[in-house]
């Protein structure tokens, strides 16, 4: 028989914080809401990206805080290339970081896994000259970083599979786990960092306007562009 240990390190949707005291874990889920100053343009987090040639606005969304905050020295990485690192991948090695601090037989025959299907910081960066640029806002690189930081030689792989890109990553890796492959960091990461991006999706009907998806309901009228990361362990044991 096998055994699986799974070790949790999330950002957005729901946080999970453990209490020293009493070394119990609590959850906290965060709903989608109103983003700020929706009805104004210039006020949203996207203020670097208006177009004013379209005339709307999306008003509900998931948001991380800050997610550009990342500690160069910490990671070995200079602060000219971390500008230029997309800030999903720096989100995943954080939260990988914490994943193995909690972990005391890993060797370096592990996998990683990275759902992810967005590259909007691409864009954002499409007219800056810098020779990290190529690396750092590709997609694909994101489990790559997390095997050269942590010197994992386990397969490495990112999957884009639009919105269960995540789901399908895990469920691959779950299923060829063996003992050449004792364990894997496995999760995904999605940033809503360009606002165009967003209106093309309200231009097409395609968001709710109240902020709740409604999943096979029949008064569903669309989803919400949510922000999240979530990256676990998955150990394989003889038992």
């Amino acid at each position: 028989k096998t055994a699986y240990e799974i070790s949790l390190g999330l950002v957005g949707s729901e946080m999970c914080i453990r209490d020293s005291n009493d070394d119990s874990i609590h959850s906290i889920p965060i709903l989608s809401s109103l983003l700020p100053n929706s009805d104004n343009h210039m006020g949203t987090r996207w203020s670097t990206d208006v177009d004013h040639t379209i005339r709307k606005s999306v008003r509900c969304g998931v948001t991380i805080e800050s997610p550009d905050r990342f500690d160069c020295s910490y990671f070995n990485v200079g602060r000219q290339e971390a500008l230029y690192i997309d800030p999903q991948h720096r989100i995943v090695l954080m939260l990988v970081d914490n994943c193995v601090s909690v972990v005391k037989d890993m060797d370096n025959s592990w996998g990683v896994g990275v759902g992810i299907s967005s590259a909007e910081y691409a864009t954002l960066c499409a007219y800056s000259e810098s020779n990290f640029l190529g690396t750092g806002s590709i997609a694909s690189v994101a489990s790559g970083r997390i095997s050269y930081t942590f010197a994992l030689s386990g397969r490495s792989v990112c999957v884009d599979t639009a919105c269960s890109s995540a789901l399908i990553c895990v469920t691959m890796f779950h299923r060829t786990l063996d003992t050449h492959m004792r364990g894997c960091c496995l999760g995904g990461i999605n940033l809503t960092l360009l606002e165009r991006s967003s209106l093309i999706f309200e231009m097409s009907k395609m968001l709710s306007a109240d902020g709740h998806c409604k999943t096979l309901d029949a008064s569903a009228d669309g989803y919400v562009r949510a922000e999240a990361g979530m990256m676990h362990i998955l150990l394989w044991r003889h038992t």
